[in-house]
């Protein structure tokens, strides 16, 4: 794809320098341009499945060399099986035929226009594939990509309207589970679906790191009574399993099942999601995910609340079977997924060894340290445990290691010794002590490690420390650690110190083929900065990965580029977040406006103090600052811009048109005056073309209800000003007698001007997260 892209911008620049060498090569480079653009449509879907049994989405513009072409898609087929359904930005490729007997072909036609309407054509060949009911076993063979059919009865339901972040479900049949993922309708709110009801899914198969799943589905309920999901007995076959990948365990996936016996073992230490248990030589776990679960978070709290009161006991545990890195592991789909506790009988020599397993002491010391020491089991109190030193550097005091390092080298051997009744044991740990002033010390500036998470609306620091298998974070700036990039061999490595040691921010191969973060004073990978995506980039198990987050996580983790570069590109700051080191704080992500249901008394002394203030108020933005302006005036001159928080960036107006949308610049020096103008009983907005105003107007779509920004020599917009939100509104009407309020703005990750309805600021929290409005602003 880069090659692609890098071969279409050297194909634009050609063009570029053609132009003005007469009317036959002005025109050889419209058409160059014009292939250039159907070239770019063609790699963007040349690899989409061509088997389409449910709607799907096709852009209707792209731009090339700074150019828009608009894109009409237009579907040849011998009946109305398809319709295609006009967007703003795209369009809706719609499958009109329920339940085909026989497979419908058809080609979808793309006519790509070019501004000065010459036009070319592109086809793609796609079928509708016949109805046909799948086995499990045919599901579960079937490749990424294919249509899929399954029936099933509902046996659990993930959705936003019970706090998840995306809407699922599952669905079992006598020999496994389908687990239909990323439905557009919620299931509970407007599906209506419940457990135990008899539905159809049709869809896309996915296999997402091992998971077999069905997306862009629509659903068909077949029987709203509802039937008992009985689970499958995994009990022998959990016991006689060779490993966690045996297919008697996952080529059940997405199926309920249950193991009988098992005994709960603790909340994993290295997750605090996974809550462990083990049945014979294998240990797995049942995990709590706080943004994809079918349990609601009452369920979970008390999910997590019977579990700890259970610890060490035995029980039945019954989840969804899922799959990570190839490994079983369940999902809760009732809060009861453990019950039938019972007391397990253990000798004092059991008790001893488990607390035994619980002990550790860090390997090495380069500065003084005390280390807090356990003197009694964490889950049996009845272990005592004693500990001994063999060097005067490292004393047992106060219930501490106290750690005084001399200026030379030295090792101590730590003892521990468990005592429960009639039975002891030991645990030897040998540590090495560094020469006191040898420490080392970090080189060249400091960094946050850092970045904006927008889809919560918070600004994350990387606090030097793990959560889970993942990097921890904190909201707060004062958790951070100081980060510093070390010049190596092909590129560079990212380290903060600790306890006098560089620890490296590493990426490994921890499975074949697997990736995932670390902090370690070995490190393994070498960081690389790549401008294209604005981080730093290391190849890892032949894959190139970074550092950041996605969803809702509030956590760092390693992801593979290809989900932000290429046709991905547009998920940086919308659903893919990159960290970035940074010298100073981040700039705030913009907060909701002021709480409106204050009293008329507040209004009234708010009123006031407005009054007597200037009429700018600081307003922190990411790059040189603007202060945002609250009461307008006419004839002044400001800049209209707005914080596009996902980015990372101030976005200013820069007097001109991209596509059907204004453009940007990030450089304030190329930010360019607007002005407002008296007009009726608001303004007009315009900014001066040399002597000619150019005005800013909102203007209503032929035959629709939808608009385009335009820039022309008239006005025809007027515009109000909100002083609640200090944005600028206007009412558009249209042909059918309706009218509306926009505002201009942008969302998602957007860096261009378009209109929007003021409904999508009625949630006042999308403000500043996922919505961003344009201000009126005067610079710092």
């Amino acid at each position: 794809m880069k090659k692609i892209l890098s071969l279409l911008l050297m194909l634009a620049m050609l063009v570029s320098l053609m132009a003005g060498c007469g009317d036959d090569e002005a025109s050889n480079a419209s058409t160059s341009d014009l292939e250039a653009a159907k070239a770019y449509l063609k790699s963007i879907y040349q690899e989409a499945p061509t088997s389409t049994a449910t709607d799907f989405k096709r852009t209707n513009v792209v731009s090339v060399g700074g150019t828009s072409y608009k894109i009409t898609w237009t579907a040849e087929v011998s009946d109305d099986s398809i319709t295609v359904e006009k967007g703003e930005t795209e369009d809706t490729i719609k499958i009109n035929v329920e339940k085909p007997a026989a497979d419908i072909p058809y080609i979808l036609r793309a006519t790509i226009t070019a501004p000065d309407g010459t036009t070319t054509e592109l086809t793609f060949n796609y079928t509708i594939p016949a109805y046909t009911e799948m086995t499990f076993a045919d599901y579960m063979k079937a490749e990424a990509g294919a249509p899929v059919m399954v029936k099933g009865v509902v046996s659990a339901i993930i959705a936003k309207s019970k706090g998840n972040s995306n809407n699922s479900i599952y669905l079992q049949d006598k020999d496994g589970g389908y687990y239909v993922y990323g439905l557009e309708s919620d299931p509970v709110t407007d599906l209506k679906l419940e457990v135990g009801m008899t539905v159809m899914a049709s869809g896309e198969k996915d296999i997402y790191n091992g998971t077999h799943e069905i997306k862009s589905a629509t659903l068909e309920i077949v029987d709203t009574n509802k039937s008992e999901v009985t689970p499958i007995d995994l009990t022998e076959a959990f016991k006689n399993a060779a490993d966690l990948k045996a297919e008697a365990l996952v080529g059940i996936q997405g199926a309920l099942a249950t193991i009988k016996g098992v005994e709960i073992t603790g909340i994993s230490p290295s997750n605090d999601s996974y809550y462990m248990f083990k049945l014979g030589a294998l240990e797995t776990y049942v995990r709590i995910s706080s943004s994809s679960c079918p349990l609601t978070a009452d369920e979970q709290a008390t999910f997590i609340s019977t579990y700890n009161e259970n610890l060490l006991k035995s029980a039945t545990v019954t989840g969804l079977v899922s799959v990570y890195d190839g490994k079983f592991y369940l999902i809760p789909a009732t809060v009861d997924a453990y019950k039938d506790f019972v007391e397990v009988e253990r000798s004092d020599a059991d008790k001893i060894a488990s607390e035994k397993a619980n002990l550790s002491i860090a390997e090495k010391f380069a500065v003084d340290k005390e280390v807090e020491l356990t003197f009694e089991g964490k889950t049996f109190a009845e272990v005592k445990i004693a500990w001994a030193s063999d060097n005067a550097q490292a004393v047992i005091k106060d219930g501490k290691l106290v750690v005084t390092l001399t200026d030379k080298e030295a090792t101590a051997k730590i003892t521990a010794t468990l005592t429960c009744g009639d039975a002891t044991d030991t645990a030897e740990f040998t540590i090495a002590l560094g020469a006191k002033g040898k420490e080392e010390k970090p080189e060249g500036k400091a960094y946050y490690f850092a970045l904006a998470q927008a889809n919560i609306g918070k600004n994350l620091y990387f606090t030097g420390a793990m959560d889970g298998n993942f990097y921890a974070t904190s909201e707060n700036v004062k958790d951070a650690v100081k980060v510093y990039v070390e010049d190596v061999e092909g590129g560079v490595r990212l380290y903060f110190m600790k306890d006098g040691e560089r620890t490296y921010l590493d990426i490994q191969e921890y499975q074949t083929g697997k990736a995932g973060v670390r902090l370690t004073t070995e490190p393994t990978c070498v960081y690389v900065k790549d401008k294209t995506i604005g981080t730093y980039v290391t190849n890892v198990a032949g894959a190139d990965y970074y550092l950041g987050t996605y969803s809702t996580y509030t956590t760092i983790s390693a992801s593979k580029t290809s989900y932000i570069t290429g046709d991905n590109a547009a998920n940086i700051g919308v659903s893919q977040f990159l960290a970035v080191l940074t010298e100073k704080k981040l700039p705030a992500i913009e907060a909701k406006p002021d709480d409106t249901s204050k009293d008329e008394t507040s209004k009234e002394e708010s009123s006031k103090d407005e009054a007597s203030k200037d009429e700018t108020s600081k307003d922190e933005a990411p790059q040189g600052g603007y202060n945002k302006v609250t009461s307008p005036k006419a004839n002044t001159a400001y800049k209209f811009v707005l914080t596009q928080a996902s980015r990372g960036e101030d976005l200013y107006f820069a007097g001109e048109m991209n596509g059907y949308y204004y453009a940007t610049t990030t450089n304030t020096a190329e930010a360019t005056d607007v002005y407002l103008e008296a007009s009726g009983d608001g303004f007009a907005l315009y900014f001066k073309d040399g002597s000619e105003k150019k005005y800013l107007n909102i203007v209503p779509r032929d035959g629709t209800t939808k608009v385009n920004v335009v820039i022309e020599s008239s006005a025809k917009s007027v515009y109000k000003f909100d002083s609640k939100l200090n944005i600028l509104i206007t009412t558009v009407s249209f042909d059918d007698g309706s009218s509306n309020d926009f505002y201009f703005g942008t969302y998602n990750n957007y860096n261009t001007f378009s209109a929007s309805t003021t409904s999508y600021l009625e949630d006042e929290s999308k403000i500043g997260v996922s919505q961003f409005p344009a201000y009126l602003a005067t610079l710092n």
